[in-house]
C-alpha cells in the first residue's frame, strides 16, 4: 500500500498477505505488517496482524440442522470436490471412491447429533454449545475408528430469511397445464437478467418427467412456486425425474413439500454432466409453519437445498439411492443405508460479500511468524 505520512518525520507503510488471491479454499488468512519509519534514525516500528476469514456460503458445510439430527442404522456422510480447478466452465468432476475426501461437516446448531448404531461421517460433527454428539463414528479417509479430534461444540450458523425475487417478467403456470420442458420459445425472458421466471398457481406442481434446458439449451430458469403450503410443490415416484441439462441452471423457491421417492431422481443427470449447484432449492416456509423434504427408496437427489424451517428426511438407501449437495434444514433424519455426499465446491456459492471474519490476533514473536509463514512475509 502507498507510504502514509503519520506525522513530522514519521511515516508508515501496511504490506498485506493474503493465502489465496483467487478465493478458493473456505477459510483463507490475511497477514497485514505495519511498519513506522522515524526520520531521526534508529529502529523501525513493526506490528503484525492475523486475520482468518470464512465463506459466507449458504452452502459451506455438508448438513446443517437448526435443531437436531438423528441418524438411525447405518448412514455415511462424506464429500468430494465437483470443482477442482475452480472452473465452472470445465466439465464437473462425478462423485467416485477414488475422489472421495473427509470434509463433510454435520452440524446441529440448537440439538444434539446422534449418529446412530453404525453411522459413519468422514468429516466432522458439530454441535453448539449445549449440544452433543453420540452412536456412530467421525474420521477421517482410511479409517471408521471414531476420532474425538473431529468431535466439537463450538458450531453456529447463520439462517437468513429466504428472499422471493419480485419485480420481474413472470410466465404464470396453472394447474393441468404445467410445461414438460422449460423454457419454451412461446416463454417470456426477464431481459434485466436474462432468466426465465415461472409463478406456480394453487395445485400446480410438478410431478411427471421435466427437462430443464432441452429445448431451450444454456438457459437460466427460476419457479416461484410459494402457493403450496402444506402440499406438494414437487413429487416424483416410480421412474419419473427432473434432469437439468448441461449448461442450465434451476432455482426453486417454495413453501411446499418436496418428495422423491421410489426410483424418481431431482437432477439425476449422467455423473459428471452437470454440478450439484445447477439445482439450488430455497424453503420459503415461515416459522412456525413447516415444510416436508423426503428422499425414499432408490431416490437420488444432485442440488443445494436451504430451508431453514423445513424437516429433511433421507431414508431408504436403496441399491442405487443417494443424495448429493448441500442440505440445511429445521431437523434432519437419515436412516437405512443412506448415502450423502457433500460437493465442496457448494462452498463457494455465494451471492453478495462472500467472506466473514472469524477470528483476529497479533502475531507477536519472530518464532511464531517463522513458523507459521516461513517466508511469505519477507517483503
Amino acid at each position: 500500500l502507498p507510504t502514509i505520512t503519520l506525522g513530522p518525520g514519521v511515516s508508515g507503510v501496511v504490506k498485506v498477505y493474503c493465502s489465496s488471491l483467487t478465493g478458493s479454499g473456505t477459510t483463507p488468512v490475511v497477514v497485514s505488517k505495519s511498519i513506522v519509519t522515524f526520520a531521526s534514525g534508529g529502529a523501525t516500528l513493526e506490528k503484525y496482524m492475523e486475520v482468518t476469514l470464512r465463506r459466507r456460503s449458504l452452502f459451506v458445510n455438508g448438513l446443517v440442522a437448526k435443531d437436531g439430527i438423528t441418524w438411525v442404522g447405518h448412514p455415511n456422510a462424506d464429500s468430494w470436490n465437483s470443482d477442482l480447478d475452480n472452473d465452472p466452465a470445465t466439465a464437473a468432476t462425478p462423485y467416485s471412491a477414488a475422489v472421495q475426501l473427509a470434509g463433510c461437516i454435520v452440524g446441529a446448531v440448537g440439538g444434539n447429533i446422534t449418529l446412530g448404531s453404525g453411522g459413519n461421517v468422514y468429516g466432522y460433527a458439530k454441535t453448539g454449545a449445549t449440544g452433543s454428539t453420540s452412536g456412530g463414528s467421525v474420521h477421517g479417509l482410511g479409517t471408521t475408528t471414531n476420532d474425538t479430534s473431529r468431535i466439537s461444540n463450538d458450531f453456529s450458523a447463520n439462517f437468513p430469511t429466504v428472499t422471493t425475487p419480485t419485480g420481474v417478467t413472470v410466465n404464470n403456470i396453472v394447474s393441468g397445464s404445467v410445461p414438460t420442458d422449460f423454457p419454451l420459445t412461446t416463454h417470456n425472458i426477464n431481459t434485466a437478467d436474462g432468466k426465465y421466471y415461472y409463478n406456480f398457481g394453487a395445485g400446480a406442481n410438478i410431478s411427471d418427467t421435466t427437462t430443464i434446458g432441452n429445448a431451450m439449451p444454456n438457459k437460466k430458469v427460476v419457479m416461484i412456486m410459494n402457493n403450496h403450503q402444506n402440499v406438494d410443490a414437487i413429487a416424483f415416484a416410480g421412474t419419473k425425474s427432473l434432469t437439468v441439462k448441461t449448461g442450465s441452471t434451476l432455482t426453486v423457491y417454495t413453501n411446499g413439500n418436496i418428495t422423491v421417492t421410489g426410483n424418481g431422481m431431482m437432477n439425476g443427470n449422467t455423473p459428471g454432466d452437470n454440478p450439484c449447484s445447477s439445482l439450488i432449492v430455497y424453503g420459503t416456509t415461515a416459522a412456525p409453519s413447516t415444510q416436508e423434504i423426503k428422499v425414499g427408496g432408490n431416490g437420488q437427489l444432485y442440488a443445494a437445498i436451504y430451508a431453514p424451517n423445513g424437516n429433511l428426511e433421507l431414508k431408504g438407501g436403496g441399491s442405487s439411492g443417494m443424495v448429493l449437495g448441500s442440505m440445511v434444514a429445521k431437523t434432519i433424519t437419515m436412516n437405512g443405508g443412506t448415502d450423502f455426499h457433500y460437493d465442496e465446491a457448494l462452498a463457494r456459492l455465494n451471492t453478495g460479500n462472500p467472506f466473514g471474519i472469524v477470528k483476529w490476533r497479533e502475531l507477536q514473536s519472530a518464532e511464531e511468524r517463522a513458523t507459521l509463514y516461513p517466508t511469505q512475509l519477507n517483503f
